[in-house]
């Protein structure tokens, strides 16, 4: 609910150079749009709004700029922002979406060698420029910098 006090929390709490991975973090993008129309895809997809997890019943995802700027402490070192998923989000989601509105008894299951295929192609867009700021979530990886006997924090240079 608090991304400035959880990563506060994470820098107080890791040792010197230790490591913070943000795992499947939503893009802004899609899922700001998504929470407008929650109401209207809950009930076509007949799911009960009460057995939806909190994070996603509030999280409306962060952009790049978002996680550049609460990654800009001097504290933190080595941040990567790597996009995930730009097809194989529309695919996971349609998929998702189709076994929820017709009530299937079992979710559609794509060959393992087709969905590392999808991501390897859309890992491939990414190169394409301004692409990335299309992916469906973002991982971010992060490392404290070097605590010097101070305190005080610096960055590898």
């Amino acid at each position: 609910e608090h991304p400035e006090q959880a990563l506060a929390e994470c820098l107080r709490v890791l040792k010197s150079r230790g490591t913070v991975i943000l795992g499947i973090e939503p893009n802004k993008t899609y899922f700001a749009p998504i929470k407008k129309f929650q109401k209207l895809l809950m009930r076509v997809t007949h799911t009960d709004p009460h057995h939806v997890s909190k994070a996603d019943a509030e999280m409306s995802g962060f952009t790049r700029a978002e996680f550049r700027t609460l990654f800009k402490s001097s504290e933190w070192d080595e941040v990567q922002i790597k996009p995930m998923w730009l097809f194989t989000g529309w695919l996971h989601y349609g998929l998702e979406f189709v076994f929820r509105a017709f009530r299937m008894k079992k979710r559609i299951r794509l060959p393992l060698w087709f969905e590392k295929l999808l991501v390897a192609f859309d890992e491939l867009l990414f190169f394409i420029p301004g692409v990335k700021y299309l992916c469906w979530h973002w991982i971010v990886v992060a490392r404290k910098g070097e605590c010097t006997k101070g305190g005080e924090h610096q960055k590898d240079l």
